[in-house]
Formats: structure tokens, C-alpha cells, sequence
């Protein structure tokens, strides 16, 4: 199998610091600045061999029906890996944050055997991504 990457974000170069450039990111709230720091820091450090995307919201009102009608739920996680054979999950939220919505797309995961879990702020992200092993 191929060497499958997500595309790097315009404007991102090799060795830039993945902290660096979600913090100077442009008109970023808290959830995005995390997103955003996360897929930096998979970009920059990331393991060989992990895949993951990101999924993005649909914070634009006219989408949100629209995908739904595709088939997309409410509450799907931020993040989807697949390491070492593993599904993995990672929903982010913000310190101090609540994950009400996601709760039913959660235990939809765990029930098709997937694992995952909830990070609140950046810390838990990649203390999370770490334990995974997705990240040194």
C-alpha cells in the first residue's frame, strides 16, 4: 500500500513549529486553533504508517442539512487514525468544553469496534495522540 498522506495546509513548510503555526493561524477560535495544532503536529512528527484525517465541521448552516442527507451524524469526532491495524477516534474539544452532542456517535463508534476518546484542549490531544503512539 502507498504512502497515503493528507494534503499540508497552504502556507505550511517543513520544520515550521506545529504550535507556532496554529496559534498564528487567522481568524482561528479555540476548537480550530486545536484542530489545527493537532494536524500540525501529525504533519510534522507524525509516525510512518499512521493514517488520519481530519473530518471537517459543517459550521455553515445551508451544509449542515446537506450532509445529512448524505448520511453524516451529529457529533461525529474530529479525528479518525488507523494505527497498527487499530480504528482510533479523537473528538476535541475546548478547556472547558462540553461533548454533549457527541455521546450517540460515540457509543455508535464503540459498538462497531472502533476505540476512542474525548481531549479537552490541546494537552489532552496530544497526551492522547502519544499514548497511541501516533506521535513521539
Amino acid at each position: 500500500m502507498g504512502n497515503i498522506k493528507p494534503t499540508r495546509p497552504a502556507g505550511w513548510k517543513a520544520g515550521a513549529s506545529p504550535l507556532k503555526a496554529a496559534e498564528t493561524a487567522a481568524h482561528a477560535n479555540s476548537a480550530d486553533t486545536i484542530r489545527r495544532a493537532v494536524a500540525a503536529h501529525l504533519f510534522a512528527v507524525g509516525r510512518p504508517g499512521v493514517f488520519w484525517t481530519l473530518i471537517p465541521r459543517a459550521v455553515d448552516p445551508a451544509v449542515g442539512p446537506k450532509t445529512q442527507g448524505f448520511g453524516t451524524m451529529h457529533g461525529l469526532p474530529d479525528l479518525v487514525l488507523v494505527i497498527d491495524g487499530r480504528t482510533l477516534w479523537l473528538t476535541l474539544i475546548q478547556s472547558g468544553g462540553r461533548a454533549s452532542v457527541q455521546a450517540a456517535c460515540d457509543d455508535a463508534l464503540r459498538a462497531a469496534g472502533a476505540e476512542g476518546e474525548t481531549a479537552y484542549g490541546l494537552t489532552a490531544a496530544l497526551a492522547q495522540l502519544k499514548a497511541w503512539r501516533a506521535i513521539p
